[in-house]
């Protein structure tokens, strides 16, 4: 599965990009923090959380299909 991922404020600087597609081998449950840390060990200590299709999640699963994922640091609103 090809997944267009997005990276917004810190992680994409430090990543050094805001976008980018990534081929998912998807057979069983995925931990999306673990595959970050080993894709991007740079971003392993920042906070941040993933979205998946503009919903909080952990995980990808085998079922999952049009999936778009972004990496978003802390914000502070006001």
């Amino acid at each position: 599965m090809r997944i267009n991922v997005k990276y917004f404020g810190e992680i994409a600087e430090i990543i050094g990009k805001s976008s980018e597609m990534i081929d998912f081998e998807i057979e069983k449950k995925t931990d999306l923090k673990a595959f970050f840390k080993q894709k991007h060990p740079e971003i392993e200590e920042k906070m941040y959380k993933i979205a998946k299709n503009q919903e909080f999640c952990d995980f990808l699963l085998p079922e999952d299909e049009h999936v778009e994922l972004a990496l978003l640091p802390p914000f502070a609103g006001g």
